[in-house]
């Protein structure tokens, strides 16, 4: 078994300094030639808590179809727009704190990363981590 790893930084400046976005979204996928599972990371940047409530929305690509999440409270509605919404035991994410949630998905064709990261409406910086195994 082989392993590669891409790493990419899309939608905005370093996390040091990213005070253009209420949050950033870690988005680590490992994925084979029929699934990917896909560990997120939620970081809040604002100085005052986000929520209660609160939802994160991304849109997945053709061909990937979501068997099994983790942490929130899930809405795949089979148009590949997907809402992740606060579990009860996590109202608020509190500033300079981070959320752990994620997914399972089956692959009908190639990998691609999820796009179109919202939370509460604005848009998130997203780093993508990719490992393919073969």
């Amino acid at each position: 078994m082989t392993a590669l790893l891409l790493t990419t930084l899309l939608g905005g400046p370093a996390r040091a300094t990213s005070l253009s976005f209420p949050c950033a979204v870690d988005y680590n996928a490992t994925t084979w030639d029929t699934g990917v599972s896909v560990d997120m990371a939620l970081h809040n940047f604002k100085v005052v808590a986000l929520g209660p409530p609160w939802y994160l929305e991304f849109d997945l690509p053709n061909g990937q179809r979501i068997t099994e999440t983790w942490n929130g409270n899930w809405s795949v509605p089979g148009d590949g727009s997907v809402t992740v919404a606060n579990p009860v035991y996590h109202p608020s994410i509190p500033w300079g704190t981070t959320f752990n949630l994620g997914f399972n998905a089956t692959l009908d064709g190639p990998y691609a990363n999820a796009t179109n990261f919202r939370f509460q409406d604005v848009g998130c910086e997203v780093n993508y981590t990719v490992t393919v195994i073969s």
